[in-house]
């Protein structure tokens, strides 16, 4: 599992740090036209701070954010020997899990309520229909479109997160009738051949170079 799974959990996790840079470079950069323009801007935008609702694009900056703080986490663990690794991924790939799920899960909620009550994102695109698109204001195009791909990128994301998570829980599973099958390996004749179909079960960098599993695994080829 050390070998096999390690570096497929490495890609996963810089992945996700790569889609939540681009949710928070997104993100970010409307929220700050919003607050730089609302009062200057010819459109109206000073009334924004009394219609719209901005939450959605704050909670998506700061869970992409924490996502990638989290991987990055992750990911050290992964190669430091003295580190609780399983723990580690597992706890940090269920939290990116529930980061993900509740800033996808609330800005749906929020553009949802449109256009009782409008986010950026609800506002913006409406001007850039087929009927109000010539006279839509300035920079509206690409808010819309920075806005939605904001949004829409936190689904991908919320994939792999749950990948990760069901990757550090089959390796804690595995990790475990491994530690099992090795307390049945000091009993004579007995376990010793379960120990071939779970090997290497743990993201543990020090569980590699043990004598005890090169015994076993030693015992394991001879037979």
């Amino acid at each position: 599992m050390v070998s096999r799974l390690r570096w497929p959990t490495v890609a996963i996790a810089l992945l996700s740090i790569i889609l939540s840079i681009a949710v928070v470079g997104c993100a970010g950069r409307t929220i700050h036209i919003f607050n730089t323009q609302q009062k200057t801007n010819q459109w109206l935008l000073p009334v924004w701070r009394n219609h719209f609702d901005t939450r959605e694009l704050s909670l998506l900056v700061g869970t992409s954010a924490t996502t990638i703080v989290l991987n990055l986490i992750l990911v050290v663990a992964l190669f430091i020997a003295a580190a609780p690794a399983n723990i580690i991924v597992v706890l940090a790939s269920f939290l990116g899990t529930i980061c993900s799920a509740t800033a996808l899960i609330f800005t749906a909620v929020l553009n949802h309520r449109s256009p009782m009550t409008d986010t950026i994102q609800t506002w913006t695109c409406r001007w850039t229909t087929s009927l109000s698109r010539d006279g839509a204001p300035d920079n509206f195009n690409t808010l819309c479109n920075e806005t939605r791909f904001a949004f829409y990128t936190m689904i991908p994301l919320f994939v792999l997160q749950a990948i990760l998570l069901t990757l550090a829980f089959g390796v804690m599973t595995g990790s475990r009738a491994e530690s099992k099958a090795a307390r049945l390996y000091d009993e004579p004749e007995k376990g010793v051949h379960e120990l071939g179909s779970i090997r290497n079960a743990s993201f543990d960098t020090k569980s590699e170079g043990s004598p005890k599993t090169a015994k076993t695994r030693v015992q394991i080829v001879a037979n």
